[in-house]
């Protein structure tokens, strides 16, 4: 479940984060963080939910430098954004955990296993038609790629960015090194529209063009072998499993 959740602590927001899985799981790991242990007694805690990572990042990174917690030290921008979107609607992050708690108690043991395998199945999929899109005109760019979002965040701005931040996300994790997507957000006041600065790279532009072909064909097939296992645990355990066509 992609989300954004807060901490309100006497009326004010002392932090703001967010979940591309799960909110509960990343909300108990704060409960070990020194930093939250004086507000944990009182603080409370709100979620909402998201459309997809793309949607946290943005929310996110609006919201930290609307409210500025005092917990978030990643994000904060020295300029104000002097821009804003809509409050989302907050829900008690007990609501969330009721809700999950009821959905354990319906589903037949052993099926959430079953649905989680097939999930990471289906986002490894998703990351191979990424990086084949992105492959189809990455060499229309070189070192940085500038793209835009309306104000109101279009599904199509966000899928492009969805897109793109997914595809260069195993670079990210550090597993070739030299590229990452970071984010630098400028508003537009005139045109209404959001800046976003993608694609920044550590190395010299002629290694990126001498081996992102290289990188992005190993990465694939390590998608493709991971996809594989996956099937392969699928039906050891007994589950049924006919794998779709990728067309």
């Amino acid at each position: 479940m992609f989300g954004i959740y807060k901490y309100v602590y006497n009326d004010e927001i002392i932090y703001i984060g967010k979940s591309d899985n799960s909110i509960l799981n990343r909300v108990n790991a704060h409960v070990k963080e020194a930093k939250f242990k004086p507000y944990l007694e009182k603080a409370v805690i709100y979620y909402t939910e998201c459309k997809n990572r793309a949607h946290t990042h943005i929310l996110e990174t609006f919201l930290i430098n609307k409210y500025k917690p005092i917990l978030n030290n990643s994000l904060k921008y020295e300029e104000d954004l002097d821009f804003d979107i809509p409050e989302p609607e907050w829900h008690l992050l007990s609501e969330l955990k009721e809700v999950e708690e009821t959905v354990k108690q319906v589903k037949k043991p052993g099926i959430k296993w079953y649905e989680n395998r097939v999930n990471d199945i289906e986002v490894l999929k998703r990351k191979i038609k990424n990086l084949e899109w992105l492959e189809s005109f990455l060499q229309r760019f070189f070192g940085m790629y500038n793209i835009e979002f309306s104000v109101d965040y279009s599904e199509a701005n966000l899928e492009k960015y969805e897109r793109l931040f997914e595809s260069f996300s195993f670079i990210d994790e550090g597993r070739y090194g030299g590229f990452n997507l970071g984010t630098s957000l400028k508003v537009d006041k005139n045109k209404m529209m959001i800046h976003v600065s993608t694609l920044r790279s550590n190395l010299k532009e002629e290694d990126f063009w001498n081996n992102y072909e290289i990188i992005f064909q190993k990465t694939k097939d390590e998608h493709l072998k991971e996809i594989s296992q996956l099937i392969s645990k699928i039906r050891k355990a007994g589950y049924d499993y006919e794998e779709q066509s990728n067309n």
